[in-house]
């Protein structure tokens, strides 16, 4: 029997709760992935490999189509075709659907979202929401960015190019035209992912570097790939900087909550060691970390620390000369 284009319907699995709920949860892992070893499936569902062994066998039971490949690359997957005809969501799902609703709300306007977030209060309202809110409030960016969103979107959803001009990391301006797949939230900042035109690539384009957006009534070129093997396959071509900080302890928390990927070594009677990777073309970690600099040690590296007393420098000359007397800003005191 060829599974094509079949659609079952939502099996009655049997057996206890527990059992249950972790049977439809493999055939639903298994529905958003191509292949999974039993390995990775014991992992995710916190039992023995013989234990998944015996739900693939009741799954089978059950008239779910799954398969084993052998090899290197194998594993169990569903044949291509089967669909559950019904969703399997309770109450508890659709609790947590809204808030991750009502959080990207919050940080993106969008009237299909907002008209999402309107049927989930209108449908659930009267479910409890979980113990967990989402404010992303702080990246919203400013008004421009939030300008930019709406008709990106659209151009996305129409399968049609857009024109803009745009600044590199160096400030070189150049105008594009690119094919939007996917708006995204990352590294603090909202990124389009597309193909650009004129470098015959995908790109990430930073929207807060973008102006004078165009949507075009161009088609898109070519049928692009899911955004997520798009990121997948994309190697992060940055350059990191090793950054480390000797921050006494009444800075200590201040310096976690700026760098919060930072690991942290405590140093007995000179507080603690903190040590991250950050991307030496991004601006927004090196605004955070001149302002803790009057407060903290930056053991490293040396690039950097000259970098931070050229700051320091340029700061006092731009200022008036009353003022920067006054002051007395030691500037050596920043590097130690």
């Amino acid at each position: 029997m060829s599974w094509l284009a079949v659609e079952l319907p939502y099996p009655d699995l049997g057996g206890s709760s527990v059992k249950t709920d972790r049977l439809l949860g493999i055939v639903i892992y298994l529905l958003n992935r191509e292949r999974v070893t039993a390995r990775v499936l014991a992992e995710h569902f916190e039992v023995s490999v013989r234990t998944i062994q015996r739900d693939i066998e009741s799954l089978g039971m059950a008239g779910i189509p799954v398969a084993a490949a052998q090899g290197a690359a194998g594993g169990y997957y569903i044949l291509d075709g089967f669909r559950l005809s019904r969703q399997p969501l309770g109450s508890e799902d659709f609790r947590w659907i809204a808030a991750a609703v009502k959080g990207l709300e919050s940080g993106f306007s969008h009237s299909g979202l907002e008209a999402a977030a309107e049927k989930m209060t209108a449908a659930f309202g009267g479910i409890e929401p979980p113990p967990v809110q989402f404010d992303l409030g702080a990246y919203r960016e400013g008004r421009s960015i939030q300008e930019l969103l709406p008709p990106l979107v659209q151009a996305a959803l129409a399968r049609l190019a857009v024109e803009f001009d745009y600044y590199s990391a160096q400030g070189v301006l150049s105008r594009r035209c690119a094919e939007p797949v996917q708006l995204l939230m990352k590294w603090n900042a909202w990124y389009m992912l597309a193909y650009c035109r004129r470098r015959e690539d995908y790109r990430l384009f930073r929207l807060s570097r973008m102006r004078n957006l165009r949507p075009t009534a161009s088609p898109f070129s070519r049928s692009h790939p899911p955004a997520d093997t798009l990121l997948k396959d994309r190697p992060d071509e940055r350059t990191y900087l090793d950054v480390r900080l000797r921050c006494p302890a009444p800075w200590r928390i201040p310096a976690e909550e700026a760098f919060p990927n930072a690991s942290v070594t405590e140093e007995p009677d000179q507080g603690a060691l903190l040590s991250f990777s950050v991307p030496e073309e991004e601006s927004g970690w090196f605004g955070r970390l001149l302002a803790l600099a009057p407060h903290v040690d930056i053991l490293g590296p040396p690039a950097l620390q000259r970098r931070i007393a050229d700051h320091a420098r340029s700061i006092l000359t731009r200022q008036s000369a009353e003022a920067a007397g006054k002051d007395d800003i030691q500037v050596s005191s920043f590097l130690r």
